[in-house]
């Protein structure tokens, strides 16, 4: 299933008060992460992913990503053990002058193994086999 954000980011929104748009998602495999910029967005406009509370995208909780007329994608193979999870888009563009709207994208492929089968797996990898 395909996931898609449009998150329209006001002009001069702070990285301390970022605009953030959300949805959910079943357990599964994340299998592709795309961002996209718009013509006009300078660099300025920046946008990380969280997964529940944790920043996932980029990996390096220091950096976000940014571009101008730029098509950021890349492949994952990202497992999601929990039932239902919370992803975060959040975006913010400090000195802008004009709202902007990056495009997020985010493909997940819910996980159709039987009950049985997915708890004897989650156990395996929380002990570490």
């Amino acid at each position: 299933m395909d996931y898609v954000i449009e998150l329209t980011i006001s002009a001069a929104t702070s990285a301390s008060s970022p605009e953030t748009d959300s949805f959910t998602a079943p357990r599964g495999v994340v299998k592709q992460v795309s961002l996209y910029f718009p013509f006009g967005c300078a660099g300025l406009v920046r946008v990380t992913i969280n997964h529940n509370e944790r920043q996932m995208w980029p990996s390096n909780i220091e950096n976000s990503y940014n571009g101008n007329d730029l098509l950021i994608q890349f492949p994952e193979d990202y497992r999601i053990l929990e039932p239902w999870n919370r992803f975060t888009v959040l975006g913010w563009s400090p000195g802008t002058l004009y709202d902007h709207t990056p495009v997020v994208r985010v493909t997940v492929i819910e996980d159709q193994a039987p009950a049985w089968a997915r708890i004897i797996f989650g156990r395996l990898l929380r002990k570490g086999m």
